[in-house]
């Protein structure tokens, strides 16, 4: 994550906070809309079979090995990132569906890197995430020598050598696993599969054989769903007459370490352990990408993502989800505002900007949160916010937004009550006019945890209407100063303005709640009572129907969701609600029919594990 900090005067913040995230050059996202097969015209009579899997997300470009072989040996096997992602696949130039050029000059090996630049600007994709397994990161790395300003991040699985003589090391490797048997039955396969290069039969029998000593599990070679002989008859026998003949050996002695080192990208270098490609080659890869880092699969080959699916997803999801830039603007006398966008922001699209008002006595980062490791402070594990707004941009929010809004000595309440409640409303409703304003064409969700309603009821008390382009008000276990008459008819007034508003509470029965032998709350205090006010108002105004979610007692109508734990076992949920049981997510997807169609997140399960940074 890329950071800068900026402490501002609060009349020329709004320029510059726009020139933070607007002067970059954002990949624009490829054209999902059917069909979702095609080709792309790369020039000179070739044309690319393209093949787009996944909804929504991020677009990230899958580059397959070989060369010869087709996106149809791994496409089904790594459709799991297409949860959280956009796949676009390609067979590359004399494979699968693409133009079966035959000839040395087609086939050298500096046009696949053209081929994908064809590929980049076919979608108007500003900046590239490339996913290349095997001689696919040969092709990143040609790419990167002539196009490497287009690459953002880069995720390489078992890569060929970076060098010819790494590669050389590593045909020797994988021929000595072979014994004397399996070798004897290779060559009686490959003169089968000579005699008739195009037959898939006798290529499905080779590679069988051909490809048990890349792997350190061979049973995960069963559990494949790819074929590495997909593809028409012309194909098969393409591969074998021209593209295995024509493209390595045009690299010649080659040595893609200077070119790497130029680039200026994020990347991951996933290695089996048990791969035959060397150690140390992968090692190059990691050392000439600056800031490449390498993570190593133990008990796993060529083929992780086969092997130990388990590992290699949740590690990819983890590396894409660490693309965000983030700023620190001091908005306000004692107040800062922390921006954190993706880094595939698209300023053309409407932008999802969640103002999220920080609870008391907690930090920007605490709240953004991270993975503990030893003699870490435990507030860094008890919200992530962060964590749980990468996992909404995979469910359909990319376009998210948050600013992390941390007030002096951590407290809100305080910093309005030291401010002078009427001035700090008015600076309030400039604070957050000002972030809105600056990110242009975006829905405004205005939410907080704990004291953070204290900033939110400011924002309502500080002008006579909530303005419409706030979209949604999310009070998470916040509303504790809910008051009827200075808060009620305003609320009503916005919900009824728009069919598109939408108002969400989560609290818990918090009465009893004794902490050191005292009562956190007063007997009139808490955010249970002030909840059953606000049911008590807008029962007045709107029929509330009656149910449960979960453990949750639900006071729902079209644009209302208020969710309250009875809490029988008398415990301090407080927090528990927002992080461990998904609160915040919950909060900001209700109302969304592709949500409301499915299962909640609203349960002590996690469920954005995979996007909680590591470090």
């Amino acid at each position: 994550m890329t950071q800068e900090r900026c402490t501002l005067p609060v009349w020329i913040f709004a320029t510059l906070l726009f020139a933070l995230f607007g002067c970059s050059q954002r990949p624009l996202p490829v054209n999902r809309a059917p069909p979702s097969e095609g080709f792309v015209d790369a020039g000179n009579g070739v044309r690319l079979f393209y093949r787009i899997v996944g909804a929504h997300g991020d677009t990230i470009v899958m580059l397959h090995g070989g060369p010869g072989f087709s996106m149809g040996y791994m496409a089904g096997d790594l459709e799991p990132l297409a949860a959280h992602h956009v796949l676009l696949f390609y067979d590359q130039r004399g494979t699968g569906s693409s133009t079966l050029v035959s000839d040395s000059a087609s086939l050298d090996a500096n046009r696949f890197a053209d081929d994908l630049e064809a590929v980049r600007a076919h979608f108007n994709i500003g900046e590239l995430t490339l996913f290349a397994h095997s001689w696919g990161a040969g092709v990143a790395a040609l790419y990167a020598a002539k196009y490497g300003e287009h690459i953002r991040r880069l995720v390489i699985v078992d890569p060929i050598s970076v060098t010819r003589t790494y590669h050389m090391r590593g045909i020797q490797t994988f021929e000595s696993r072979r014994d004397g048997a399996m070798q004897s039955r290779l060559r009686s396969l490959a003169t089968a599969r000579l005699a008739n290069p195009g037959d898939a039969v006798a290529c499905r029998a080779f590679f069988k054989v051909y490809f048990l000593a890349t792997f350190a599990d061979t049973a995960a070679l069963s559990r494949r769903r790819g074929d590495f002989c997909a593809g028409s008859s012309a194909a098969l026998a393409n591969k074998v007459k021209s593209v295995d003949r024509y493209t390595l050996p045009s690299l010649g002695d080659w040595d893609w370490r200077p070119a790497l080192r130029r680039l200026n990208a994020r990347a991951l270098v996933i290695r089996g352990a048990q791969d035959h490609i060397p150690l140390e080659s992968a090692q190059e890869w990691i050392q000439s990408i600056p800031g490449a880092r390498l993570l190593e699969l133990p008990g796993t080959g060529h083929f992780p993502y086969l092997e130990a699916p388990a590992r290699f997803f949740p590690a990819v999801e983890s590396f894409l989800a660490e693309g965000e830039h983030k700023s620190v603007i001091q908005i306000d006398s004692g107040a800062t505002a922390t921006v954190v966008a993706p880094d595939h922001l698209d300023h053309a699209k409407q932008i999802d900007l969640i103002l999220y008002a920080l609870p008391n006595g907690n930090s920007t980062e605490q709240t953004i949160g991270r993975k503990l490791t030893d003699g870490m402070d435990w507030h860094f594990d008890i919200q992530n916010i962060g964590a749980q707004t990468r996992a909404l941009r995979a469910r359909g929010l990319s376009q998210a937004v948050v600013a992390y809004l941390e007030a002096e000595k951590k407290s809100w309440p305080e910093w309005r009550r030291t401010q002078g409640y009427d001035r700090a409303n008015a600076r309030i409703v400039q604070i957050v006019n000002r972030l809105r304003s600056s990110l242009g064409n975006s829905r405004v969700t205005l939410t907080g945890h704990s004291g953070g309603g204290s900033l939110m009821f400011g924002f309502i008390e500080g002008q006579d209407t909530i303005p419409s382009w706030i979209e949604r008000i999310a009070f998470l276990d916040a509303n504790y100063n809910f008051d009827s008459a200075q808060h009620g008819a305003k609320l009503m007034q916005w919900l009824r303005r728009d069919p598109r508003h939408k108002l969400v509470v989560l609290a818990y029965d918090d009465r009893n709640i004794m902490l050191d032998g005292k009562k956190v709350v007063s007997d009139s205090g808490g955010t249970w009572r002030a909840s059953e006010r606000m049911i008590t108002y807008l029962k007045s105004k709107v029929k509330l129907e009656e149910g449960t979610l979960g453990q949750f007692r639900r006071y729902h109508a079209p644009q209302i969701e208020i969710l309250l734990h009875p809490n029988p076992d008398n415990r301090i949920l407080h927090t528990e609600m927002i992080g461990e049981m998904n609160g915040y997510m919950h909060a900001l997807l209700v109302g969304r029919p592709e949500y409301d169609r499915g299962e909640s997140v609203l349960k002590r399960e996690r469920a954005y594990t995979q996007w909680t940074l590591q470090q």
